[in-house]
């Protein structure tokens, strides 16, 4: 049974489906004449009940700066320019797992006898 030939193609796809769904959520809510107080409400709307880790992690890095703001601690612009970089860096780490993924060889075999499970 080839594990890798079922396994990698999945999570390739788990994965551009994630990343593609914060992607979206970044492109409708993220726009620069929108105040950071609607862009964090479009977020917190777009993100409610999600289970993927990365449209949890954009949506809570969307609210810890929204307090900063309201608390005076960053201005507007600084606000949005560090959820920028959020955005970012979560599709840097999407582009990573991505190309870690692609370059899995699809040739290896797994075999199990009992308890011990052989790959190769």
């Amino acid at each position: 049974m080839k594990i890798k030939q079922i396994i990698a193609p999945l999570t390739l796809s788990l994965i551009v489906a994630g990343c593609a769904s914060y992607v979206a959520v970044n492109s409708e809510c993220n726009v620069p004449s929108r105040p950071f107080t609607d862009v964090v409400a479009c977020i917190n709307n777009a993100t409610a009940g999600s289970t993927n880790d990365y449209m949890t992690m954009y949506a809570l890095r969307a609210n810890q700066l929204l307090q900063q703001y309201q608390a005076g601690k960053l201005t507007e612009t600084d606000a949005k320019v560090k959820l920028q970089e959020q955005y970012l860096a979560l599709r840097q780490q999407h582009i990573n797992a991505v190309a870690a993924i692609s370059s899995m060889s699809s040739t290896t075999t797994c075999t199990t006898r009992g308890k011990s499970t052989t790959c190769y």
